[in-house]
């Protein structure tokens, strides 16, 4: 077996000039050293795969040259030990190796380290520097990633990863600098690099760019005229469980013997006058993190002690229970105006990291979307069914727009990128399609991909932009409307006399008589019904526009709601139409006297539109869902 290089060294990013290289390669192929014979095919295959980069963006790791090569796995480890310089015949760095970290996508997401090897020739546009820079950046995203589906530890977890660093006196390992740090060094076998080297060449920058993009947390603080600095991955619940693991520690086994007995509160001011130089370093440095900490942790308690009370916080957690088991049962994403959640729970999911979360335009309204990551493969089989089903792409788009192609495992990823492939195929202009059609191109290319994948995301920015506005603008008007109404009614009338004026507005159904509330719902129907025997599609802006005893949208809410819940069903169409915006109506009896016939019609009209050439995405849209609206409802309406 090779030894392992006994001292300890320094990662060079410096090669030789290539001519050189060549030069001392051959030397050590033509040295009567029958070990080093074949040196020089090695070096060929790496410069090779160097070439190759720009286009594959993979460079050779030791079991790529085995596969390669016919050397035995100790050859090869001989030879890149000359290559790289550190071996006995040689001093010179042919080659650079650098470590990459690979996610491995199994039942526990792992990272793997291994180290790749480059040669890059002098005056071409690749350069140490560049190759450096690139699995920088693929290590960042292996990392990013894999913050997102590791397996997160318990509270009992923790407890015991820190009595087990504890035993030691040293809680360092536990932090997150060199939890990363010992990803690089796990598969290093035939070079012996400083620690300390390996973190400024290559842990630093990853760490540096992670903090940036928010996946990790730098927290500090000043404590006993020390900078006291500690990084974290972006989960607030994990950091809030690890808080309580070590203040648990702190209150069991170091409160007792270095503070009195009434000092039970953990906050800086009260841990700056312990004696922490009496301390051993393992309790030293749980009390130097819970000073780091706290001032992270003080708005949480501040949130569950001071601003709501205990009864107030013990709703939110049922209601946040609630909130995940519903989106459990979800075999896709669902809107919020589906589940009626309170704001601050909707907030915190948002962050939870079991729920993906993204903000889609449907219709003139962005509406925001959950998905429990338990229920992903169901979501992507979902997506899958109603693209080639129905045509509908909305379900794969949220998908993406939620990027969550990052927690899939293999299985699943592989469904879902051929989804994502056809579903932007369709997403090209149709005489695009047709000119590809007839050349047999109907398979979008990779780079054919990406750039209708970036072209749509910039559309859908801008109209969620453009929707956004719009919103807020009718809220403003709105909000300004109300507020001149009221003043006017103040003016007018006596503060008791607004007020009885102003539920009146609002609810004047209470007072009408039963007659009055049996003439409307007739009214209603009637005029439903009217709409869809001349192909119209009936909204509540309809009522508006065509019953006079409605003023506002409230008033017809609030009717639909407690006179006509019976009588009336209501389904959305997604399309950019203004007309679209709000529910789609229609009514009992219609059903019942119309609604095979109408079935039958709307799925005449979506197999048109599947099997035309150029289809009217619109039609298409419009006829499936009112066909699985009709599919849905008209089984439950005659059981």
């Amino acid at each position: 077996m090779v030894e392992v290089v006994q001292n300890q060294t320094v990662p060079r990013l410096q090669v030789v000039p290539i001519n050189e290289a060549w030069q001392i390669a051959r030397k050590l192929n033509s040295q009567q050293n029958p070990d080093l014979e074949g040196i020089t095919s090695l070096f060929e295959v790496i410069k090779n795969w160097t070439k190759r980069f720009s286009q594959s963006k993979v460079l050779p790791s030791k079991n790529h040259l085995m596969e390669e090569t016919s050397f035995s796995e100790q050859k090869i480890d001989l030879f890149l030990l000359e290559l790289l310089g550190y071996g006995a015949a040689n001093s010179s760095s042919l080659i650079v190796g650098l470590p990459l970290l690979q996610l491995e996508l199994s039942e526990v997401p792992s990272i793997k380290s291994t180290i790749v090897f480059v040669r890059p020739e002098y005056g071409k546009e690749w350069n140490i520097e560049s190759y450096h820079r690139e699995v920088i950046h693929q290590n960042v995203q292996s990392l990013e990633h894999w913050s997102k589906i590791r397996p997160i530890a318990d509270s009992e977890q923790q407890a015991q990863t820190l009595q087990q660093s504890l035993q030691e006196d040293h809680i360092a390992d536990s932090h997150m600098q060199t939890t990363i740090l010992r990803m690089f060094q796990s598969d290093i076998s035939i070079i012996d690099w400083k620690r300390s080297s390996i973190f400024e060449c290559f842990v630093r920058p990853v760490i540096q760019v992670l903090l940036k993009k928010g996946v990790l947390i730098l927290l500090q603080n000043t404590f006993q005229d020390k900078t006291i600095r500690r990084l974290y991955w972006k989960q607030d619940q994990e950091i809030l469980s690890w808080y309580e693991t070590l203040a648990k520690f702190y209150s069991s086994q170091i409160l007792p013997d270095y503070a009195s007995s009434s000092q039970t509160e953990i906050s800086p001011e009260k841990l700056e006058p312990l004696p922490t130089h009496s301390m051993t370093p393992g309790f030293r440095q749980v009390v130097e993190e819970l000073s780091v900490l706290h001032p992270f942790i003080l708005p949480f308690q501040t949130r569950g002690k001071g601003t709501i009370s205990p009864e107030e916080g013990k709703k939110l957690d049922n209601e946040m229970e609630s909130a995940e088991g519903y989106l459990k049962k979800q075999t896709k994403a669902v809107s919020s105006h589906r589940f009626k959640f309170p704001a601050e729970v909707l907030e915190i999911l948002k962050k939870e990291g079991n729920v993906f979360h993204t903000r889609y335009p449907m219709g003139r309204s962005v509406l925001s979307f959950y998905l429990h990551r338990e229920r992903l493969q169901d979501a992507v089989s979902s997506a899958k069914r109603d693209f080639e089903k129905y045509g509908d792409d909305t379900q794969a788009l949220i998908l993406e727009s939620m990027q969550v192609e990052h927690y899939m495992h293999k299985d699943i990823l592989k469904v879902y990128t051929n989804l994502q492939r056809d579903v932007y195929y369709r997403l090209i202009p149709w005489y695009i399609r047709l000119f590809r059609r007839f050349f047999g191109q109907s398979l979008l290319l990779p780079k054919e991909l990406i750039h209708v994948k970036e072209q749509f995301q910039s559309k859908l920015k801008t109209k969620i932009r453009i929707f956004e506005t719009e919103q807020a603008t009718v809220r403003v008007k709105k909000l300004a409307k109300q507020r001149f109404m009221e003043q006017q009614q103040k003016s007018n009338q006596t503060e008791t006399d607004s007020s009885f004026s102003k539920k009146s507005h609002i609810y004047p159904q209470s007072t009408w008589s039963e007659k009055k509330n049996k003439d409307t719902t007739s009214q209603i129907l009637n005029l439903i019904d009217q709409a869809w025997g001349a192909k119209l599609f009936p909204n509540r802006t309809l009522l508006l526009e065509n019953i006079s005893d409605f003023k506002t949208e409230n008033e017809i809410l609030f009717f639909l709601k407690k006179h006509c819940s019976r009588h009336i069903y209501s389904f959305y169409i997604s399309s950019d139409k203004p007309e679209f915006t709000w529910p789609i109506l229609i009514s009992r009896r219609y059903l019942q006297k119309n609604g095979a016939k109408l079935l039958d019609q709307v799925q005449k009209d979506a197999d048109k539109q599947r099997q035309a050439i150029m289809p009217d995405q619109e039609k298409f849209n419009i006829a499936v869902a009112i066909e699985d609206f009709l599919l849905k409802t008209i089984p439950k309406m005659l059981g």
